[in-house]
């Protein structure tokens, strides 16, 4: 039987109170079948490299840190 995949979009401007949390909340999900794609707004602060740390190593996770217009077209951005 296949097991569905599907990818999990998040977007991020300055969250580094939150990245951390966020991705390791998907990291510790049982089911493995997943793309984790994290849309960075170009951050200041310092959650590209709290993310670029959670990710080593890890290739079903990818970030894009391009500007973008606000979050629907972050969004738009990580979808495609």
């Amino acid at each position: 039987m296949n097991r569905i995949k599907f990818d999990i979009v998040t977007i991020n401007l300055n969250g580094e109170r939150f990245i951390q949390d966020t991705i390791n909340s998907v990291l510790t999900q049982n089911y493995r079948e997943y793309r984790l794609v994290i849309q960075d707004g170009i951050s200041s602060d310092t959650s590209l490299r709290i993310i670029q740390n959670l990710i080593v190593g890890l290739d079903n996770i990818s970030i894009l840190s391009e500007s973008d217009s606000g979050p629907p077209n972050a969004l738009n951005k990580a979808l495609n």
